[in-house]
């Protein structure tokens, strides 16, 4: 991870939460996808910063109907 401003994606940082989200929703349909890419996202920005962290608060998300 860098340690540029949070707000700041990196290349590494966008290959870790794509790694994330394709533990979290393997064969998730597209919409799912994109919402939990949005939320992934807002907590990485969040300060929630390394994958086993992201994994643990992602896996109770659920999306809303």
């Amino acid at each position: 991870m860098s340690s540029c401003p949070i707000d700041i994606l990196e290349p590494d940082d966008m290959i870790m939460l794509e790694r994330v989200l394709n533990r979290l929703l393997p064969e998730g349909d597209a919409s799912e996808k994109e919402w939990l890419a949005s939320v992934l996202v807002a907590a990485f920005q969040a300060g929630t910063r390394d994958e086993a962290s992201l994994l643990i608060k992602m896996r109770d998300m659920t999306k809303p109907a």
